[in-house]
């Protein structure tokens, strides 16, 4: 090898090294966006004593199925100012509210789970039941059921 042959080769590695790290750059932001994408955010209210989810009236819900890798968020934002003394609620089991409901809890993947302000987050893996429901914990008949597809 010629002085020349030496820095073409250490060019070369150099150029390499570039692509790599270009490459785990990209990576890294789609991973940062795949797990943004996974969030959604539903507005709960009342209206009729019967909770609303994005305008509609105790609507049936159909939420994505996720993975422990790639889960699926799903954010209950509470309008505490239409709240009034409604407890919102997902439970396992069609009970249709009430307080003998049985609530999920952390181990099914549901944080805040059980309040009438702020955040109900649930967080949907291949744990999470394939059907359970949004009640109220206080009043009969104003929510729905919730299934995975």
């Amino acid at each position: 090898y010629n002085i020349y042959n030496i820095y073409n080769m250490q060019v070369d590695w150099l150029i390499i090294l570039v692509i790599l790290c270009v490459c785990l750059k990209w990576c890294s932001d789609n991973k940062k966006k795949e797990t943004m994408v996974n969030t959604t955010v539903m507005k709960v209210s009342v209206n009729n004593n019967k909770f609303t989810i994005d305008g509609q009236e105790a609507p049936p819900l159909t939420l994505q199925q996720g993975t422990e890798t790639y889960p699926k968020i799903y954010l209950f934002k509470l309008d505490e100012a239409k709240m009034g003394d409604h407890v919102f609620v997902l439970t396992k089991g069609d009970t249709d509210g009430g307080s003998y409901a049985t609530e999920m809890t952390e181990k099914d993947g549901v944080l805040n789970n059980g309040v009438s302000k702020g955040t109900v987050s649930l967080k949907v893996t291949e744990s999470t039941p394939q059907t359970f429901y949004y009640n109220c914990a206080k009043h009969k008949g104003m929510g729905s059921g919730i299934i995975l597809i």
